[in-house]
């Protein structure tokens, strides 16, 4: 169940690997409020922020491409993939092979203790074991909050009498539809986990130091539990 410490490729330009550098040598000593205040910094460095990138988006908010057609090519459990026909302002017809998905919550569960409840489990589609906060899909007619509060009881044995939300994201939108729905889950009741049949969970408590760490490694891969971390660092340095 080991995982792999994958560390930035030798070949990204130089402005990454001298802030990946910096933050190998300061990230480890230091508590989340730096952590954040860090990677806020890093941002500006490359010239993200606020500002400029809302100022990206389009005025109108309307899509810039027609859908001329769509096509159902394959109806499964999880996905549904579709094919669309779609022209552009500039007259060119294209394809956009896409993904539907009915959405998933992602929990980031503070344990009585203080610790964050991550969990190991093996992932088919990237062949190997990965640390990740609880999550689950979305069920027909269940909206996200319910399906949080089923995930928690059935993967790590929590019910949640608090739930807030921590943050939402598209998992993959060059591609799919898929939408993480993020929550923070405090004041928590431990009544026993009971996960899937075909589930196999290793329950991983850690304090966010500790989770930020892993992430430093390069042994949280996970986009939805990146997220999270740094949503709730950020949310408790403010």
């Amino acid at each position: 169940m080991n995982s792999t410490a994958r560390l930035p490729h030798d070949e990204r330009d130089g402005r990454v690997n001298a802030v990946y550098s910096s933050s190998a040598s300061t990230w480890g000593s230091q508590v989340s409020k730096g952590r954040v205040k860090w990677f806020e910094a890093a941002l500006k460095d490359f010239g993200f922020n606020r500002q400029n990138i809302m100022s990206t988006s389009s005025a109108s908010g309307q899509s810039p491409e027609t859908i001329l057609s769509v096509e159902n090519v394959f109806d499964g459990k999880v996905v549904r993939l579709r094919l669309y026909s779609i022209k552009l302002p500039s007259g060119h017809i294209g394809k956009r092979e896409v993904l539907q998905h009915n959405g998933a919550v992602a929990i980031l569960p503070v344990l009585p203790d203080g610790k964050i409840g991550l969990i190991r489990q093996w992932r088919t589609a990237a062949n190997e074991w990965l640390l990740e906060l609880p999550a689950g899909g979305i069920e027909p007619n269940e909206v996200p909050e319910e399906c949080a509060r089923r995930e928690s009881i059935e993967e790590i044995g929590y019910k949640i009498n608090k739930l807030s939300s921590l943050f939402e994201c598209f998992l993959a939108p060059g591609y799919s539809s898929e939408v993480i729905y993020g929550y923070l889950a405090e004041d928590l009741e431990y009544v026993g986990a009971q996960p899937e049949p075909d589930e196999n969970l290793e329950f991983v408590p850690v304090t966010l130091d500790e989770a930020l760490a892993l992430l430093d490694e390069g042994k949280i891969r996970d986009s939805k539990t990146i997220c999270g971390l740094l949503a709730y660092a950020r949310k408790i340095a403010k």
